[in-house]
């Protein structure tokens, strides 16, 4: 038997089969490759070696969601990943996921989803859009209620919500004087200094085509409710019927919109 003590422990088995505790805390614990009895929390992480892992307390849980490369910037979303708290890979698949965005719902058929044993992450993109990107809106995203962990304990109730506008540097679902200045402040450094939040298009380069992309969307927020009832994509009249936008570069430097 292998037992830990309060606080926040490493526990690991080995080819035997291995009983393993780690107490209250935030636990790491590899079970090992043999037939392993873990006494869990839903605050550990408990990692899949190859053995027969059976886990007493605790339920699943997603602990955290990255974008893209672990970008704020909402303007390109081709992939994110969901990290768990423990294996569910075997309940987990692309039909395990609901992408819902003002009544419009994402295909399974066009999503793909890899698990990572090694961190407990699932990987979802999407071969089968356009772009392979998500195209804007606001969207909720929501696991079913039966993906569970290696010993059938579910993961229950889990929602969250975030938003795709193209032109969207800072992550904020508003395309403003914030995007347009902080695209034109990476231009002006040299690429090993700039920030990946600033390529708005995705090419792979901060240049006058990503503040275009922002002046296009300019004043635009991603807003609504996800029946299909409201427009999820606005902008006030007078922005839409505006000239061209040209950025200025004023004796101080800062950009300014006319």
């Amino acid at each position: 038997m292998i037992f830990g003590e309060t606080g926040n422990d490493l526990l690991a088995g080995g080819g035997g089969d291995d009983t393993l505790d780690g107490a209250e805390g935030q636990n790491t614990v590899r079970p090992g490759t043999g037939t392993n009895t873990v006494q869990a929390t839903t605050t550990d992480s408990i990692l899949k070696e190859g053995g027969s892992d059976s886990i007493k307390g605790g339920s699943p849980k997603v602990r955290a969601i990255v974008f893209g490369d672990g970008l704020v910037q909402r303007s390109q979303v081709s992939s994110f990943t969901l990290q768990f708290n423990r294996d569910v890979s075997a309940t987990l698949d692309a039909t395990k996921v609901t992408l819902r965005s003002a009544g419009t719902v994402i295909e399974p058929s066009s999503m793909a989803l890899a698990w990572d044993a090694g961190s407990n992450t699932a990987k979802l993109t999407f071969p089968g859009l356009a772009e392979e990107r998500l195209p804007e809106g606001q969207y909720t995203l929501t696991l079913a209620a039966d993906v569970k962990d290696v010993s059938g304990t579910p993961l229950g109730q889990f929602s969250h919500q975030f938003s795709v506008l193209f032109g969207d540097a800072t992550g904020d679902g508003r395309a403003n004087d914030l995007d347009l200045y902080h695209v034109w402040q990476n231009q002006q450094k040299a690429p090993a200094a700039q920030d990946k939040n600033a390529d708005v298009d995705g090419d792979g380069f901060i240049n006058a085509d990503d503040l275009t992309l922002v002046q296009n969307g300019y004043l635009r927020s991603t807003s609504g409710t996800l029946d299909g009832r409201t427009q999820v994509l606005t902008a006030p009249t007078s922005v839409q019927a505006r000239p061209a936008m040209v950025i200025k570069r004023p004796v101080s430097g800062v950009p300014s919109v006319p």
